[in-house]
């Protein structure tokens, strides 16, 4: 009819997702900071990834993580540990990039093994945003069927957590389902509009909590179902729990969901395979 309004669907989000054993629409990106989780939890997520990438010194971060674990990368048997991409903002400087033990380059050693070497000399280690553009644009990986990428790095200090807030507003404008995870935390924007977020029942029976902050001010019109407490007009931050499944969001601003958890909790067993 002339002159309806046709509301968009909602954005769905399925944040634990990442450890369905038959899932693997995602990407996985290592940056500099500290491997969030321990091996037994990483290590079958960047297996089953469709693509896996280090960020400039994460890539050092990734072979030592590994070698911590007793995997040798560039052991024939383990190069489903080499990164299918490395972003990197040196060329020459061999010390930095090196670990103590190698005689030769670890990025050239890492390409000779099949890694895609991609040189951006401005590269800020904490803003994904060129990094995730140029994987989009790039012919080799531009036609995988991505559906979320997954940033592991835990943030040092606070000023990290508001770069991360800004890299995910950012990101928004070309991928929306970016995620970054820390030792504690999913951390996603929410963009203007409505949003589902599902969460596991048996993760509800154990008091699951969140944070929504909001990124611009003065807040505007947000509708939450799903959550405890309702976000208070005068305020931008609402730390709450969960008590449903389906938590529904539909805001008229900018905001930055926090769900709280931590590998150890997430039931893997009751997976099934999916098709979304």
């Amino acid at each position: 009819m002339e002159g309806e309004t046709i509301e968009s669907p909602p954005q769905l989000w399925f944040p634990t997702e990442l450890f369905n054993p038959f899932y693997r629409n995602y990407a996985v990106l290592i940056t500099y900071q500290d491997i969030p989780w321990t091996h037994q939890y990483i290590l079958p997520i960047w297996e089953k990834a469709l693509l896996t990438v280090t960020i400039n010194d994460g890539t050092k971060k990734w072979v030592q993580y590994l070698e911590d674990e007793g995997i040798d990368v560039f052991s024939s048997e383990n190069n489903k540990y080499v990164p299918q991409i490395i972003i990197t903002n040196t060329r020459n400087r061999v010390d930095e990039i090196r670990l103590e033990f190698e005689e030769e380059n670890l990025i050239e050693k890492l390409a000779k093994l099949g890694s895609f070497v991609i040189y951006m000399p401005n590269q800020d280690s904490m803003s994904f945003v060129t990094v995730i553009d140029e994987i989009r644009q790039n012919n080799k990986f531009s036609s995988m069927m991505l559906k979320e990428i997954y940033i592991f790095g835990d943030p040092a200090d606070t000023n990290d957590h508001g770069r991360i807030t800004e890299t995910l507003v950012k990101c928004n404008d070309i991928m929306e389902q970016v995620i970054i995870i820390t030792r504690k935390h999913y951390v996603w924007l929410l963009s203007p509009g409505s949003h589902k977020i599902y969460i596991p029942y048996y993760l509800i029976s154990q008091d699951c909590e969140c944070v929504l902050s909001v990124i611009t001010n003065p807040t505007g019109h947000v509708t939450i179902n799903g959550l405890q407490d309702e976000l208070d007009p005068s305020d931008d931050l609402l730390m709450t729990t969960i008590t449903k499944c389906e938590v529904k969001i539909c805001t008229e601003t900018p905001m930055v969901f926090h769900l709280v958890i931590s590998p150890d909790i997430v039931n893997m067993s009751l997976y099934e395979e999916v098709d979304r």
